[in-house]
């Protein structure tokens, strides 16, 4: 198109007054159906997340949905859809959105604040390339920003920022890039669709329309009020974060339910075996069953929540979770009887973890009678459907995982059950005749033949690995669980991923269908939102400091180990600031946004054992390491540990149970 030249065009003001408004000089950009004009000619779907794909839901309680569409939607390597948020819409982005954007060119790290730098320099246009800024207040968000070591491809690399705190609910934040540099030392050219947005041009093209008012209105003048000029922008856009009552409403409704249906029923255990002396250590082992309200389909792996016509969740009648307990020898030739302890097994496996060494020291040290069912959704008959989904179907990944809701109804009932009624049952009795094992008399004619081997209330729960991650969201919910341990656990799925070593096993899924690391760290983008769901990202907040309803005050004990390969520090750490925990103060180095606490603490801290590992050698890069390292399966066996948790437990006091710094030795 021809330009038109006026004096007002030597000023570069093609509207001023005497000049009529210029044809457009450029062709419109030819992004294709759904794309994100931004980075016109590179990428449909980035930066992402973003308002672009926000799109008014009056039956939402934010009042839009996010939709891919068209070449924006993301595909495995034969076409099949990965889109996971067209199954379940979201109404907004996560309030800790995994936040992938990229360049064409050969970016190098020079100016992203980086794992390992400084967070609060993040928040200053002079020391760090990406700023997050809450649109309302102008407030900054620290975050660190990660450059994908896995790319293959230099031009095709993710560049993903993590902010450390939780963003606010239902708040728009805008994403400023700057002074980006690539190989040969210079600037990165902005791409052409934000350019052109940046600088006011292509006003006719229509790919550019969705986006213009927020550029006027709110991106350009963020970077203004900061002191970046805009002629310095490589890249900038805005999200907004859903609301808290469509990502929990689902969850607070088992709850809900849940706790009704306890109200007006007892429910049935069954006992399916006992098994005397497996162990040197163990009395007994009993597998039974237990009923509960069903508010899924069925209770197959793979199966759906049930929803009534108003689409809320509803109750599905009745089924049956399995259990398995164990009686530790010590409780078997003690006249008192034993403590409750629940236990939360690990990353996809099963209620047999307790049979382990480590699980059945626990028991022994706290003289506890150890009690754990099944993570659904996230148990070892789970896998298979996962490994399945991401190979096959990843727009179906989250239909496996659903069941996670039903396991927290699980535990609810769980606990009640164990108080309830498992005490009248004669698995959990002691002999009625003298000289038997497990009859014990106290010294003054007195025998606890007959008595139940345990006592009191099921407020203990030890949960390690997927049980200190899973855990943080099972006591938030159950108000039974008000003295939890949390060990070695975290918080943010899709934060932890690419730091965690078990995340390999499923790497190799998504290696078969979605071969290029690029897209893969754009389907990891859309995840955590249906993660947030039952991610404890989300209720680590109900925790200790705003108690859900019918909650008494709770106290948690969090134990970590620094340089932990399965559960990477990142995910632990995010969630004790959501959390609103303090680090128990031995000495040891500072966490960013956690304020230190003397020990001993009458109430919550979180606790971390060093292992002498080089963290910045281990998680520097966002690879999952290889081989592991002892600190992971370590914590829990240190008797250090164990005395802490037995004093927790036990007086409700976090101490010290260190001289000086707790490391194994």
């Amino acid at each position: 198109m021809r330009r038109l030249i006026c004096a007002c065009a030597l000023a570069g003001l093609f509207a001023s007054s005497g000049c009529g408004e210029p044809e457009d000089p450029l062709p419109h950009l030819d992004t294709g159906d759904g794309c994100q004009p931004l980075l016109s000619g590179y990428d449909c779907l980035l930066p992402y997340p973003s308002d672009y794909f926000q799109v008014e839901d009056a039956s939402l309680p934010s009042g839009h949905r996010i939709e891919v569409r068209g070449k924006a939607k993301l595909t495995t390597k034969t076409g099949v859809s990965a889109d996971v948020n067209a199954i379940r819409p979201i109404d907004g982005f996560s309030r800790v959105p995994y936040i992938v954007f990229a360049f064409p060119n050969d970016v190098v790290p020079d100016g992203f604040v980086r794992l390992f730098d400084d967070p609060d320099a993040s928040t200053d246009p002079k020391a760090s390339n990406t700023l997050l800024i809450e649109e309302a207040t102008g407030a900054r968000v620290p975050h660190f920003v990660d450059l994908d070591a896995r790319a293959t491809d230099p031009l095709h690399r993710a560049l993903v920022i993590h902010p450390y705190v939780r963003l606010n609910a239902s708040s728009r934040y805008v994403v400023l890039v700057h002074n980006v540099r690539q190989a040969d030392g210079t600037f990165v050219p902005p791409p052409e669709g934000f350019r052109r947005l940046r600088d006011s041009e292509g006003k006719s093209d229509p790919a550019l329309q969705p986006l213009r008012e927020a550029f006027e209105l709110r991106i350009l003048p963020a970077a203004d009020r900061i002191g970046i000029p805009r002629s310095e922008l490589q890249l900038g856009w805005e999200l907004t974060t859903g609301s808290d009552e469509h990502v929990e409403r689902d969850m607070r409704r088992i709850r809900e339910l849940t706790l009704a249906w306890l109200k007006t029923n007892t429910p049935e255990v069954t006992i399916t075996s006992v098994e005397e002396n497996p162990e040197t250590d163990v009395w007994r082992r009993i597998a039974g069953t237990v009923s509960m309200p069903l508010f899924v389909e069925s209770t197959d792996p793979g199966a759906q929540l049930h929803r009534g016509d108003d689409g809320q969740v509803a109750q599905n009648g009745t089924a049956v979770f399995p259990f398995e307990a164990q009686i530790p020898v010590v409780v078997r030739d003690q006249f008192e009887p034993g403590r409750i302890l629940t236990y939360g097994h690990g990353f996809f496996g099963g209620t047999n973890e307790i049979h382990g060494q480590s699980a059945r020291d626990i028991s022994t040290r706290l003289h506890a009678v150890l009690f754990a069912t099944p993570w659904w959704g996230m148990s070892l008959g789970d896998s298979t459907q996962l490994a399945d989904a991401l190979n096959n179907r990843p727009f179906k990944t989250f239909d496996p995982l659903e069941r996670t809701h039903q396991a927290m109804a699980n535990w609810i009932v769980f606990t009640r059950a164990i108080e309830k009624v498992m005490p009248t049952l004669p698995a959990f009795q002691r002999p009625t005749t003298m000289g038997e094992p497990g009859v014990v008399d106290d010294g003054n004619g007195h025998t606890n033949a007959g008595q139940p081997v345990f006592a009191g209330e099921a407020d203990a729960y030890v949960g390690i690995s997927q049980g200190g991650i899973l855990g943080g969201t099972m006591a938030a919910l159950n108000p039974d669980v008000t003295r939890p341990v949390l060990n070695v656990g975290g918080a943010g799925f899709t934060h932890m991923m690419f730091r965690a070593r078990p995340f390999n096993n499923y790497l190799f899924f998504l290696d078969l269908s979605m071969p290029d690391p690029f897209v893969q760290q754009k389907f990891v983008a859309t995840l955590q939102r249906p993660f947030d769901r039952f991610d404890p990202a989300t209720w680590d907040a109900y925790l200790i400091q705003d108690l859900l309803p019918d909650t008494p005050p709770r106290r948690v004990l969090f134990q970590y180990g620094i340089g932990d390969a399965e559960v990477p520090n990142v995910g632990t750490h995010l969630a004790a600031r959501i959390a609103g925990l303090k680090l128990l103060d031995d000495g040891g180095p500072a966490v960013y946004g956690i304020d230190k606490v003397a020990p001993p603490v009458e109430g919550s801290a979180l606790v971390a054992f060093d292992f002498g590992i080089d963290v910045k050698a281990l998680n520097e890069q966002p690879i999952p390491p290889d081989p592991d390292n002892e600190v992971h399966e370590g914590v829990r066996r240190l008797n250090a540990a164990l005395t802490q948790m037995e004093t927790f437990i036990s007086e409700g006091r976090i101490v010290n149970a260190c001289e000086g710094r707790c490391d194994p030795e």
